[in-house]
This record gives C-alpha cells, sequence and structure tokens, in this order.
C-alpha cells in the first residue's frame, strides 16, 4: 500500500513531464534496415552494425550513431525508429565482444579508440552526408564522452542522456559501494549475450539480498552469477575517484573539458548518474562551453526522459546537423517537481537561489530558529537487519523514484524531524547539503540523510538524499564529529500545508553496501558489529540541512 502511494504520485509526474515534451510527429512510417554490416577496426576485429533508414528517402540525410553492448534487435528496434521516421538515419552499432561483433568485451575500456575508428568508417561511406550526431543513453551517452574531445568537423552535435564521463561513479564511490548496482549490472552481462536483459530481472532483489547476506561484498558476483567476473573485482578495488581509471582510458572527466562540438545533456532527478551528468555540465560551463541541459522527473528507465531525449534529437541536434539555426531559449531546463512545472535558468546552479539554514531540534522537531540546549537523539545500527534502500536512483525501475517513506521511518534505527506546514510555498533548486554532529561507538559507520515532502495526508515522500562515511580513530568518544553529507540535488516545491521531513539513519541497502563497523572492512568483512548513533542538535553542535532555497514566485 505504501509503494502504490509512492507510485501515484510518480506516475502523475512523469505524464504531466512528458505531455510537456511531445515528440514532432513522424515524416514516414516506413523504414528500411540493413542488419549486420562490417565495420573495421585498426586491430583487425570487425564490429557489426545496423543501419536504418527511411524508405521513402532517395538523397543523404544526417547520420545518429548509437554504440551499445546491449545488442541491436528486439527494443533497439524500438529506440532507432522514431529518430528514423523523423529524418535521420541511424546505425546502431554493438561494441566490442558483444551481440556478434569481434575481440574481447572489456567493459569501458575501448570506447574512445572503438568509437573515433567508427567515425572514420561512417564519415567514408556513400551514404554519409557529412553531418553526424553522437547519441543514447547510459552506456551509449558514455561512449559518446569517451571520444567527446576528439571528435572531426563532421560530427555537429552530442546528445549524452543519463550517463557520466566516469561511469564507475555509479558503482563504488568513496562515500560507499552501490552494490545493488554493480550486482544488476553484473546480472545483465551474463545473460546480455544469451537472453534479453529484461529476463535477468526475473527474481533479482530476492537473488541480490541473498547474494549480500551470504558473505562478503567482494565475493558477491560469484554467488550471484555463478562465477567471478573481472570488471566487478576490478571496481572492488578501485573507486570512482583512484587515477587507475584515467590510467585505463576509462575515466573522461577531464578530457570533456576539451570538447567543442555542441552538447545536450539530459539528466533525470532520480537517475542514478543525476549528480555526475550535473558534474560534467559544470566541467564544460568552466571550460569556456555552453551546454544545454535538461532534468526531468524521471529515473534510469523511463519512458519519459526516452521521449525528451528523442524531442531533443530531433528538434535541436537534427538543426544543427542541417545547418540551421535552434531556437534562443535559457540553455537550462528542469522540472520542479511539487508544483509540477517546468523552469528555465541562465545556468546550474541558479544564480538567484539563497542557502536557507534548517536546524534540527529535540522533539523531532525542524526549524529555520537556531538550536537550543538539548540532549543528543539516539538509535542503533544493526548491519545484520541493515535499514533499508527505499526509492532510491539506480540501474532499474524497482521501488526507485518517489515512495512514501512512513513504514521505513516506523523503524528504530531510523530518525525524523519534522518542519511546521509551509504558510506558503516554499521552493528549493540546486544543492543540498546536510551538517550532522555525530557520536558513534564504532570506528566505522555511514550516516544516511533524507529530505521528505510530507503531505496533509501524512504520506512522506522522498525529495533526494545522500550518504558518507564516516571513519575516526577513537569510537565512543565524548565530543561527537561534525559530518558534512552532500545530498543529492534537487527541484521541488514543498507546496503550502505541506512539511519538510529529515531522515537519519545509517545504511540504505542494499543500494549502498552495509557497513560493517570497522574501517577497512566494509567489502571483506565477516564480523558484523553494532553501531550506536548518537545525534546532537544543541548550540554548541547544530545539525542544519542546507536548503538553496526561495518562497516560491518571490
Amino acid at each position: 500500500m505504501y509503494e502504490i502511494a509512492g507510485r501515484l504520485g510518480w506516475g502523475v509526474m512523469s505524464r504531466v513531464a512528458q505531455k510537456q515534451m511531445s515528440l514532432p510527429k513522424p515524416l514516414t512510417r516506413k523504414i528500411v534496415v540493413q542488419r549486420d554490416l562490417e565495420i573495421p577496426m585498426p586491430d583487425g576485429t570487425v564490429q557489426l552494425a545496423d543501419f536504418y533508414r527511411p524508405g521513402a528517402h532517395s538523397g543523404s540525410l544526417p547520420t545518429l550513431l548509437v554504440r551499445s553492448p546491449y545488442g541491436r534487435r528486439g527494443l533497439f528496434q524500438l529506440f532507432a525508429r522514431p529518430y528514423a521516421e523523423r529524418g535521420y538515419q541511424v546505425l546502431v552499432q554493438s561494441t566490442r565482444g558483444t551481440f556478434g561483433s569481434g575481440g574481447e568485451y572489456e567493459p569501458l575500456r575501448n570506447e574512445r579508440a572503438d568509437g573515433l575508428a567508427t567515425i572514420d568508417w561512417v564519415i567514408g561511406q556513400p551514404w554519409f552526408d557529412s553531418n553526424l550526431v553522437l547519441g543514447g543513453p547510459s552506456y551509449m551517452g558514455y561512449a559518446q564522452w569517451a571520444v567527446a574531445d576528439k571528435v572531426p568537423s563532421e560530427v555537429k552535435a552530442i546528445l549524452p542522456v543519463t550517463t557520466s564521463a566516469n561511469v564507475i561513479d555509479v558503482f563504488h564511490r568513496p562515500e560507499g559501494m552501490l552494490a545493488e548496482n554493480l550486482l544488476d549490472w553484473t546480472s545483465i552481462r551474463f545473460a546480455a549475450n544469451s537472453l534479453s536483459p529484461l529476463l535477468s530481472e526475473i527474481g533479482i532483489v530476492r537473488r541480490i539480498r541473498e547474494a549480500l547476506a551470504a558473505g562478503p561484498v567482494v565475493d558477491s558476483d560469484a554467488r550471484l552469477v555463478g562465477q567471478s567476473w573481472s570488471f566487478f573485482q576490478e571496481v572492488m578495488r578501485h573507486h570512482s575517484e583512484d587515477p587507475y581509471w584515467a590510467t585505463i582510458d576509462v575515466d573522461h572527466r577531464e578530457t570533456i573539458a576539451g570538447t567543442t562540438v555542441p552538447v545536450n545533456i539530459v539528466a533525470g532527478w532520480y537517475d542514478l548518474f543525476l549528480p555526475y551528468s550535473l558534474r560534467d555540465y559544470r566541467t564544460l560551463v568552466d571550460a569556456g562551453r555552453q551546454p544545454r541541459l535538461t532534468v526531468g522527473p524521471w529515473s534510469h528507465l523511463d519512458a519519459g526522459l526516452r521521449g525528451a531525449a528523442t524531442r531533443e534529437a530531433i528538434e535541436w541536434a537534427l538543426t544543427l546537423a542541417r545547418g540551421g539555426q535552434v531556437a534562443e531559449q535559457d540553455p537550462v531546463r528542469v522540472f520542479v517537481t511539487g508544483s509540477e512545472q517546468w523552469r528555465s535558468f541562465t545556468s546550474w546552479p541558479p544564480p538567484d537561489r539563497t542557502t536557507d539554514r534548517w536546524h534540527l531540534h529535540p522533539h523531532a522537531a525542524l526549524d529555520k530558529n537556531p538550536a537550543v540546549p538539548s540532549a543528543p537523539d539516539s538509535y542503533r545500527y544493526d548491519p545484520a537487519d541493515p535499514t533499508p534502500s527505499l526509492g532510491m536512483s539506480k540501474l532499474v525501475n524497482r521501488q526507485v523514484g518517489p515512495q512514501d517513506n512512513r513504514k521505513l521511518e516506523s523503524r528504530a534505527d531510523v530518525l525524523t524531524f519534522t518542519s511546521a506546514p509551509m504558510t506558503q510555498d516554499y521552493e528549493i533548486i540546486g544543492d543540498v547539503t546536510a551538517e550532522i554532529w555525530l557520536r558513534s561507538s564504532r570506528p566505522s559507520t555511514d550516516l544516511f540523510v533524507r529530505i521528505c515532502n510530507v503531505d496533509p495526508r501524512g504520506r512522506s515522500i522522498n525529495v533526494c538524499d545522500g550518504i558518507t562515511v564516516v571513519e575516526a580513530a577513537e569510537p565512543n568518544a565524548q565530543e561527537p564529529t561534525k559530518v558534512v553529507v552532500p545530498v543529492w540535488p534537487t527541484a521541488h516545491c514543498f507546496r503550502r500545508g505541506h512539511r519538510i521531513r529529515v531522515q537519519i539513519s545509517s545504511g540504505a541497502h542494499p543500494v549502498y553496501a552495509r557497513n560493517v563497523g570497522s574501517i577497512g572492512e566494509r567489502l571483506t568483512g565477516t564480523s558484523l558489529h553494532v553501531a550506536d548513533q548518537d545525534i546532537f542538535h544543541d548550540p554548541e553542535h547544530p545539525s542544519v540541512i542546507l536548503l538553496p532555497g526561495s518562497t516560491a514566485g518571490r
């Protein structure tokens, strides 16, 4: 019942956003497809591609290139058709070692060299009209970032959708191992060459939980799919900030600063890549570029997101590929949840925000007034019964996006602090940060902070959240530690009569691997240690949430 309530609100938001980003009408429904075109690589391997073009068109058209490890048939036929029906030739290529393409599949490693070689091949084809667009979401978006700074002049635009210039961001961060994402992708990898990736979702929630519960995280790939995978183990050893990934040409966060081709980034508030898509946007802006950015109320596999990306490819990229002028508009467009409206800005974060400090108070209160003298609130975190994840941003659409959090908030290991009802609409757009004073009984623990919107009916719907690891040489110290938690960015309006709620806990399992309580043992430890946590909120230790707020319409 709780899940249904959350999903109903989520569905309404998706429909509103999708309606406001409808596609242009097709020019034709007749599409001609050439299968298994052979594209030679410099090392002698051959990669296969399918080529789509409007059947009634006899001349040359701009080409959309999509490079994917997930196949060329089935769902990808549906992916290619909307573009081919509206003025593109579409080339869908299987990346190295996947679905008939030669070579060994080594995730992420070869996309720069193979991508540039593929572009050179396209430019030499008789059907090429000298105008190329790179497109596609997720891994396909990463494949664009891998070549973005080296593409030739024939590339007129790139559209990285729900992705990052360093994909490791969504698997292993310094603040934690995103176990469910990595195990999800592992299961898809081992099903992809024989079954539809969708089939790998059968029973996957139960199987992932069993794999994580049965032993250390480091061995969970073998427990899930029956064998260890070298990429999984590589990610175990190196988080996304490790220089290792740049040395093997996987981390392109720095190289994208050299991008000169027009860029249009599409992201979702509930997508696992959100903060990293926004980081890539800022990298381009800081390098003097003017990328476009669209952020809607979408998760990673949301149909509304696909519609928005297709619209940008048709109305923006295709116009550029034809040598036309795109319509003038503010470069940043975001959907504000709560008020269900699209808003435009000159940059991200918006320049006109004020930072509001919301203080935790005793008796589960949240207020802009400074903290008052009070004893800390306490809870116990038990990794044998870890605080569950709900409504998280993750790879697949299971309990993703806004959910009713009341059942989660009833747990003894979750603290909540709630404001009085808003007397007028209160809008937050931008980056969110929590500063929490914590004392823990363990040398290693996690701190999870979530912002929720509590409606007049009492439903507590998640807006954004963040997590960080806290490690101390002296657990049980008399004085607490100030912990800064980067909460994910958002654009949300708390309507009049609604309340702001802050959740505090020490886990979100299995999206994040549980902290076992000992330094350096999150991935390999077998001993589970209970953590007693104290959250302080007094004048000497003011725990606050920093919101980029304004009164809506002010």
